[in-house]
């Protein structure tokens, strides 16, 4: 299960959203559908120091907010630029649903709370050495992590929905971190040709502790879980390409 919640990424660190219709032959199955291929920015361009912040309140959700920095600096033959963020959101999810017979009397319910808080860094600078006329070394270093704190908490009602028959209170926190590595040296070929040859690198994780107390209706716990999951992954590849015009 791979997924990626969008609305996680700083808006400032977005360079582009490309939206694909028809399947290529460089994406994987999953996208033979479609794709929508979010480009972030890796390298800074203009100002050499930029920064950035945004806050604002949702209703029912709290307040949320993020802050960038963009920076650009060359040293001779060396060129160095850093994009990093914070981004803080809350979300909540909660809902009430009550039972009733076909009779149209009462027949119990729930109360659920969902409640969710997540922190977010993001770094992804970028170096690029001029050699000489035509050839460049590129090395671009990422890392984003991600912490969820979750709050879900169900009660279960009695018929008359106002007795709690039983109510179950669980805390999740799930960390999700990821490393990755780009180098490419670019040599140029002519007037319109290009030779690039690099290797891109990344590693991820996700950690999740989960654990959760049931109260019955004497608000007593008849029943404790705890539960963690770990998931990691890697992925290395490498890429040689040739083009003109």
């Amino acid at each position: 299960k791979r997924t990626v919640q969008v609305d996680r990424i700083p808006s400032s660190l977005v360079a582009r959203v490309e939206v694909i219709q028809s399947p290529l032959a460089a994406i994987d199955g999953q996208g033979s559908s479609g794709t929508v291929n979010i480009i972030l920015k890796n390298r800074v361009s203009g100002q050499a120091l930029e920064l950035g912040g945004g806050s604002g309140y949702l209703e029912k959700n709290g307040w949320l907010g993020d802050a960038t920095l963009a920076w650009r600096e060359q040293f001779g033959a060396l060129s160095v630029s850093v994009l990093g963020g914070v981004q803080r959101q809350r979300r909540s999810e909660s809902k009430d649903a009550l039972t009733f017979s076909a009779a149209g009397a009462a027949a119990g319910g729930t109360w659920q709370i969902n409640e969710r808080e997540f922190d977010q860094i993001n770094l992804t600078p970028a170096f690029a050495l001029a050699l000489g006329e035509g050839d460049t070394l590129r090395f671009e270093p990422t890392y984003l992590r991600t912490r969820e704190d979750r709050d879900d908490i169900q009660t279960d009602l009695q018929n008359d929905q106002i007795t709690v028959r039983r109510r179950e209170i669980e805390k999740r926190i799930r960390v999700r971190e990821n490393y990755g590595a780009f180098g490419a040296w670019e040599h140029v070929i002519g007037e319109n040709g290009r030779t690039t040859v690099s290797l891109d690198y990344q590693s991820a994780r996700e950690d999740t502790t989960r654990d959760a107390n049931r109260y019955n209706a004497a608000n007593v716990i008849d029943r404790t879980r705890r539960r963690t999951e770990d998931i990691s992954m890697e992925r290395i590849n490498p890429a040689v390409s040739v083009g003109f015009g």
